[in-house]
This record gives structure tokens, sequence and C-alpha cells, in this order.
């Protein structure tokens, strides 16, 4: 029998409680300090609601609001760049955190995940310019 080293047991052991503990812990914490994450967490999770075999309750259509798509992608961008990661690693946390706090079926949770991705890759510029220039054109909270 082989003995396994201190290194691997902590891969095996540990590697992925500490880890979301931590990841848990930041995204409470900066959830109460920037109102722009809660926003787009709860624009996030109404998206999902709305679609076919979801919640309903939510009040999209197809695509996310010009000022949401806005703000999830300022704050994808802004993180992204702290961090040194990509847009959709960013969109893939709020994501999570949007999934974490509402428990998304299998539908609500690709349908968020499908949908932040087309902003991380860049499908909804065009909407988001509108709202950078000041014209908006959808419902906002």
């Amino acid at each position: 029998m082989v003995a396994t080293s201190l290194n691997e047991k902590y891969a095996m052991d540990y590697s992925q409680g500490w880890k979301e503990s931590v990841l848990t812990g930041f995204s409470a914490n900066l959830l109460e300090a920037d109102q722009t994450i809660g926003y787009c967490v709860n624009a996030i999770q109404d998206y999902a609601y709305s679609g076919f075999q979801c919640r309903g309750g939510g009040k999209h259509g197809d695509i996310f609001w010009p000022e949401e798509a806005y703000a999830i992608k300022k704050v994808m961008t802004s993180f992204a760049e702290v961090f040194k990661t990509t847009l959709r690693e960013i969109g893939a946390w709020l994501v999570w955190l949007a999934h974490k706090l509402a428990k998304f079926n299998d539908r609500e949770l690709y349908r968020a995940d499908k949908e932040v991705k087309d902003i991380a890759d860049g499908r909804y510029d065009g909407q988001i310019r509108k709202v950078e220039n000041g014209y908006g054109g959808g419902m906002s909270r």
C-alpha cells in the first residue's frame, strides 16, 4: 500500500470546502457593499425565472433589458481588470451567486448562464452603448 503525501491528502480532502466558504463570504460582503452587484444578481434571477419551464414571475422576454446588460457588463469589466481574468469568468461568478441565492432549476441556470455569456461576448454591446449615450431603451428597476 502506497502512503499518500500530505500534499495529495490536502488536495483531496480540503480543496473544495474552504474555497466555497471563502467565495461565499467574499460574495456576501460584496453584495452588502455594492448596490450594483445586488442589482446584477437580481436582474439575473429575474431573467432566469422568466423563461419557458421556469418559475415564472419574471418580466423579461428573450433578452436582458439594456440597463441590466449595462450594469452586468460594467461589473464584469471592473472585476476582470482587478482580478486579471476574463469577462466570462466574472459572469460565471455572477451567475453562481444568483444561483446560490435563488437555487435555480436546471433550465433557469442554463438560461442565465447562456445570456450572461452573451453579454461577456459582446452580443449586447449595441444596447449597452445606447445606455452609455443616455438613450436607455428598456424597463428598469
